[in-house]
């Protein structure tokens, strides 16, 4: 028998798990998921797995639809396309509550895509989502400062926690 606890914080909610991640308890993980996803928009939703014994399908495929990390290449300047906000968009739209934007491979950013990071940012969290980044060049990371963005962003060191890859 799997034994949620909710704890509610002022930034976050956090679903403490101890026992099996499996048959019927993961749909009722998901429907109290979702509630407190929509219900506090601005706190993120964090499982804390530490207590699972096992994890069945069914656990896996909910887990694998919680977070995404999504690599971003090239430049973010102008004429920004709006195809990474469509792509966040749509992950959130599809269960996705944490996004992760691998920024290693942006050689170049610009007013523009600072624009555009900020769109994202607004559109995941009006959805429920949340949107952070990692793994940026000192240029972007210098550029992402000076701008303010590192304040609003959630800058993440260690991506290897992530369930899932979206390429």
């Amino acid at each position: 028998m799997l034994i949620i606890t909710v704890e509610t914080h002022a930034a976050n909610v956090n679903f403490l798990l101890d026992g099996p991640l499996a048959g019927a308890a993961v749909g009722e993980l998901a429907r109290s998921w979702l509630a407190r996803a929509f219900d506090a928009p601005q706190r993120r939703v964090l499982l804390d797995l530490r207590g699972v014994t096992s994890v069945d399908g069914a656990g896996k495929a909910f887990l694998a639809r919680r977070s995404a990390l999504l690599r971003v290449e090239g430049t973010l300047r102008m004429p920004v396309d709006g195809v990474l906000r469509s792509r966040v968009e749509s992950l959130v739209r599809n269960g996705v509550r944490r996004v992760l934007l691998d920024l290693s491979g942006v050689s170049t950013i610009d007013a523009a895509g600072i624009g555009e990071l900020i769109h994202t940012f607004n559109a995941a969290a009006a959805a429920g989502g949340v949107l952070e980044i990692a793994q940026m060049s000192p240029h972007v990371r210098r550029v992402l400062d000076v701008a303010g963005l590192l304040g609003l962003l959630t800058a993440v060191s260690n991506v290897s926690g992530l369930v899932r890859r979206v390429d």
